[in-house]
């Protein structure tokens, strides 16, 4: 017989509720007529208002009323970022910062915005993950959490407050109160954004205008969209910024380097979603042909389908745009010639019609796993072991040589020469591996809580689950063991997926029908943890009772 352990939901304590608002009319876009108020802003995000209808009430008013007013304090007590913050509406939170929301705001208790954001997540168990690196990618100040909770990112929290008899300023508010609570909500994912956010120079006054002038401040953001390569997310900012604003007639092209599996794709793939545009992804090892890359000319047959690279590049013309050609290495030479002239002048042809086509605002992003070798072994020489902080100030101008003087080789001077900047991608610290297999985790976690939908198309049988990690820098560095790094990413994928059937096993195995009616009720808790083993450990998942996850 199974003993269902039901915790009854502790309370949220006062100096974290927020004050209730009702709007003044029964939508929010009724009262787009009336002044701009923080405070009827705030009742919209309680009511519930979709991203759009708060983005139609803010663009009813002048900008700068909205500016000068977003941050006031509503009645003396928060300002309305807290509000959408603690509901986890990461699109409002990001609209709200992008209008001037103030991402150190402190409530009346003198708690920081971002503290706030992470203690929440005691009561309302809702991933804040992305919404802690939004609001430090914004400026928040990572100092506000006690660095010592943080600064070895691997290592768990402590709740000895003593630690904190000389905290840093921003730090002062902390209680042992608090304390007690952070130390349970501060999870690995977090403590590493913290952690990175402190040796991550904040965007100065220029910088930002340079952003905000060449069409994309929100690259600035780009560090705390990847774990790790911070040699080639400072380089790929820095080139972005300074093509657009120094205005060059040409696209950008950058070689992405290095093993699979470290970053390239979702390197570019957040490239992308900063920058406000889709991304066209070409998997070269398929292009046998110049005809497969492009498409068929006029009047060849199927001409007019064209090909998702031609297409692409005609949608978005005189736009900027990113296309992603991987494994640009294994295709032929003759194909990579094709792209000569495009990628030297910015101007192409769209067979389907024959106009040309102006893509100087493109940008072009080779990745291939040519120069693997070279960037193993400068890593192992030079970068393995040190902190994150200390490798950044390693210098990769001689491998970077070295991976142009490859390419030449590899891919004739012609098509080398087109290219702007080469990047290598290095190879996961054990500790990056383990942050990395926390966010698979929690990914997973993330699924498995959603409601069980047994109606349709696609069922959801599994669902209803609280995962919960314990002790989770143990678990996950435990975990990374079984980094391999001829794989990256993927063998740690693997690895979770493995986890992900010890709980589809444990979850079939119960005698219990699946019916929608269990969502009614708590969530069902599984926790994983290690287990030691003779001389080792295991990771073992156990059901552990349930959870009360309060709805919005």
């Amino acid at each position: 017989m199974t003993i269902q352990i039901i915790t009854p939901m502790a309370e949220l304590p006062q100096f974290l509720r927020l004050e209730p608002f009702e709007l003044p009319h029964d939508t929010l876009s009724a009262c787009t007529y009336l002044f701009f108020t923080p405070k009827t802003l705030a009742a919209g995000i309680q009511a519930g208002c979709t991203p759009d209808e708060i983005k139609n009430y803010l663009q009813s008013h002048k900008r700068e009323t909205v500016e000068d007013k977003i941050s006031d304090t509503i009645q003396g007590r928060h300002s309305v970022i807290f509000h959408a913050v603690k509901r986890n509406l990461f699109d409002i939170v990001e609209l709200l910062l992008e209008y001037g929301a103030d991402p150190c705001a402190k409530d009346p208790n003198n708690i920081p915005l971002l503290a706030a954001t992470i203690m929440w997540t005691k009561w309302t168990y809702k991933n804040a993950d992305k919404m802690v690196a939004l609001l430090l990618s914004y400026g928040a100040d990572p100092r506000c959490v006690p660095e010592n909770m943080w600064s070895t990112y691997i290592q768990m929290p402590t709740a000895d407050h003593n630690k904190d008899s000389s905290p840093h300023a921003s730090a002062t508010w902390v209680k042992k109160q608090h304390r007690l609570i952070l130390v349970e909500t501060l999870n690995l994912t977090i403590r590493y954004h913290l952690n990175r956010a402190s040796f991550t120079k904040l965007a100065t006054t220029r910088q930002r205008q340079l952003a905000r002038l060449s069409g994309c401040p929100r690259i600035l953001h780009l560090p705390f969209h990847i774990v790790g390569q911070d040699h080639a997310l400072e380089a790929v900012m820095n080139k972005i910024m300074a093509y657009d604003t120094m205005h060059r007639k040409r696209p950008l092209v950058l070689s992405f380097a290095g093993l699979s599996g470290h970053g390239k794709t979702e390197l570019a793939t957040s490239l992308g979603s900063l920058l406000g545009t889709d991304i066209c992804n070409v998997d070269m090892s398929k292009m046998h042909t110049v005809m497969s890359l492009f498409g068929a000319a006029a009047p060849f047959q199927g001409y007019l389908d064209g090909s998702p690279l031609n297409n692409y590049l005609a949608s978005h013309e005189g736009q900027r745009c990113v296309i992603f050609l991987d494994e640009f290495d294994k295709t032929q030479q003759e194909v990579r010639e094709s792209l000569l002239t495009i990628l030297d002048t910015g101007i192409g042809m769209d067979l389907r019609w024959n106009t040309v086509l102006d893509v100087t605002k493109s940008i072009w992003v080779l990745a291939s796993n040519k120069g693997d070798d070279l960037i193993s072994k400068f890593y192992d020489k030079n970068l393995k072991g040190k902190s994150d902080s200390d490798k950044r100030h390693v210098s990769i101008k001689p491998l970077q040589h070295d991976l142009y003087k490859l390419f030449i080789d590899a891919y004739t001077p012609a098509v080398t020469g087109r290219i702007s900047s080469f990047l290598p991608f290095f190879p996961f610290s054990r500790d990056e591996a383990a942050v990395i297999n926390h966010k698979f985790l929690r990914t997973l976690g993330d699924n498995v809580v959603l409601p069980i939908d047994l109606h349709s198309r696609l069922p959801r049988p599994v669902g209803h689950i609280h995962l919960s990690l314990l002790r989770d820098g143990d678990l996950c560095k435990f975990l990374a063991e079984d980094y391999i790094r001829e794989l990256g990413a993927r063998s740690i994928q693997n690895r979770v997926d493995g986890l992900a059937d010890d709980l589809f096993m444990l979850y079939k195995d119960s005698k219990e029908e699946i019916t929608e009616a269990t969502n009614s009720g708590p969530h069902i808790k599984y926790t994983l943890q290690l287990h030691p083993v003779a001389d080792t450990f295991e990771a073992a998942i156990r059901e552990d009772g349930t959870t009360f996850i309060p709805s919005d």
